[in-house]
C-alpha cells in the first residue's frame, strides 16, 4: 500500500511539476523555461546515481541512508519557510 501511495503522487509531480512551470513563466519564455527545467532534470538524474553508487561504494547502505535522511529533512525544511504565492491566472 505504501509503494501505491508513493507512485500515486510521484506521478502527479511528474505531470504537475512542468505544468506549473508552464503557468507561472512569462509567455515570452515558455519554452526555455520548460527547456531549462527538463536539462536540469536530466541532469539530477544523472549526478544522483552517479552520487549514490559513490557513496554506496564509500559508505555503504548506511551512508546512503543517512544521507538521503539528511536530504530530505533539509528540503522539508526548505519547504517549510517558503513563502507561498497565488500561481498567475
Amino acid at each position: 500500500m505504501v509503494l501505491f501511495v508513493f507512485f500515486v503522487a510521484f506521478n502527479v509531480l511528474e505531470a504537475s511539476q512542468p505544468s506549473l512551470i508552464s503557468r507561472l513563466a512569462p509567455p515570452g519564455a515558455r519554452g526555455a523555461a520548460l527547456g531549462v527545467y527538463n536539462t536540469l532534470q536530466s541532469l539530477g538524474l544523472f549526478a544522483g546515481g552517479a552520487l549514490g553508487g559513490w557513496m554506496l561504494k564509500h559508505g555503504g547502505a548506511p551512508g546512503v541512508f543517512a544521507a538521503t535522511t539528511l536530504l530530505v529533512a533539509l528540503w522539508l525544511l526548505l519547504g517549510w519557510v517558503q513563502q507561498v504565492s497565488a500561481a498567475k491566472p
